[in-house]
């Protein structure tokens, strides 16, 4: 939950109002922009100061479409199918509560158990993968035909280290299925 500090620095305002400035426009159109959020201000429980909050509102209000809570380059090792999963989960649930646009979660999904349990308990409108795609570009797919409930990433990030973020397993293993 936002805290009751009063905002110490223009910096964080300053960029909301030059994004919802340069956004403003496409807003009126058919396309809206959604914003890549940094958790560089998060604490552990997910908060953020009031600051960070304001400024995500200001972009809501500037004409951004969905805001995306990412880590800014943070990949989290290891996550399995009910390992670790969702690991922004706390800041997403928190942002999507104090902001009036739809709120992406990104990061550790794997299981269609977890993804079902964030948009069921939290108001997280959707989400985004990324390195299971790398592993099975087809995983969505399988999803909704019920031919997969977890995917084969295993999240050793060994993918960040080859040209184009190529999965190493994906040769291995025969691909996505």
């Amino acid at each position: 939950m936002p805290g009751d500090g009063a905002a110490k620095s223009t910096a964080p305002r300053f960029a909301a109002n030059s994004l919802a400035a340069s956004v403003a426009p496409a807003a009126g159109g058919r396309r809206r922009r959604a914003a890549l959020t940094w958790l560089g201000l998060a604490v552990p429980d997910g908060t953020l100061p009031e600051e960070a909050f304001a400024t995500y509102r200001e972009l809501a209000e500037g004409g951004v479409g969905a805001i995306e809570a990412s880590g800014n380059g943070t990949s989290v090792a290891g996550v399995r199918p009910g390992r670790g999963e969702a690991y922004f989960l706390p800041f997403a649930a928190c942002l999507a509560r104090e902001v009036p646009v739809p709120v992406i979660l990104v990061g550790g999904l794997r299981s269609r158990a977890a993804m079902q349990r964030v948009l069921d308990e939290t108001d997280v409108a959707l989400l985004s993968l990324s390195r299971p795609l790398l592993r099975e570009p087809d995983w969505p797919d399988r999803l909704r035909r019920g031919l997969s409930d977890a995917s084969r990433c295993i999240s050793c990030n060994r993918c960040y280290s080859t040209p184009g973020h190529r999965c190493v397993f994906r040769a291995s293993d025969g691909g996505a299925r």
